[in-house]
């Protein structure tokens, strides 16, 4: 017996799974200051401000041969940056605009947050800029361990490739999405610059956060059609 599809009243909301660092959050200034001051101690380069715009277009991991982080370094590097950060975040500011998408995506979407921060300082930002619209929010211990935090984020949620799709500011982001079978909207304002992120091949670049609304209404039309 072949059933009819699902009125659109009854099916469940696509998911918008956000990354949080230099998607949602203007994080990246602080992240490099954090960078800079504990660069003598763990034995690595300082990033000059003539540097930037180089660093933007390398994946995370050119990044990390570049400043020449030891790799066995790098997990408690990461642990150190998110313990500064928790005494910070509450001053850390959202992308301009962010809060105003935020709230009209969450009227048609649930949205989660994935990211390499800890759970801890992503809800005190949201507390703090009263963004608390998401559903879920999970770290992943690893700088570059997205995609199998992903695959469990989307077995935990019971989602598919039909009905969440995700939105970051890296190539990483892109490829653990890709890993996971999930489409990417790769936004031009955080860590990468567009020309790295469009070899990455996402579903669609936006280049500012009220594209989000429409781009993302595109991808849910898309899906929707695809399994009716």
């Amino acid at each position: 017996m072949i059933l009819p599809p699902e009125p659109d009243a009854v099916r469940p909301r696509p998911t918008l799974i956000f990354d949080f660092d230099g998607t949602l959050a203007d994080t990246l200034p602080l992240l490099l200051a954090l960078s800079n001051r504990l660069a003598p101690e763990y034995g690595y380069r300082r990033v000059a401000e003539e540097d930037i715009d180089a660093l933007r277009s390398l994946h995370a991991r050119e990044v990390i041969r570049w400043l020449g982080v030891p790799w066995y370094r790098l997990p408690r590097l990461a642990r150190r940056i998110r313990a500064e950060l928790q005494r910070e975040m509450s001053l850390v500011k959202p992308i301009k605009l962010m809060p105003t998408v935020v709230t009209q995506l969450a009227q048609n979407y649930q949205l989660g947050i994935l990211t390499t921060n800890s759970v801890a300082n992503v809800r005190v930002f949201l507390e703090a800029q009263r963004m608390e619209h998401f559903a879920f929010v999970c770290s992943s211990p690893q700088l570059l361990g997205k995609r199998r935090t992903l695959k469990r984020v989307l077995r935990e949620q019971r989602l598919t490739a039909t009905n969440a799709l995700y939105i970051g500011d890296e190539v990483r982001d892109v490829e653990a999405a890709r890993a996971c079978a999930l489409d990417t909207i790769a936004v031009g304002w955080g860590a990468n610059v567009t020309d790295s992120l469009a070899r990455a091949n996402p579903y669609k670049i936006v280049h500012l956060p009220g594209e989000l609304p429409e781009a993302a209404d595109a991808w849910a039309t898309t899906r929707r059609t695809m399994s009716s």
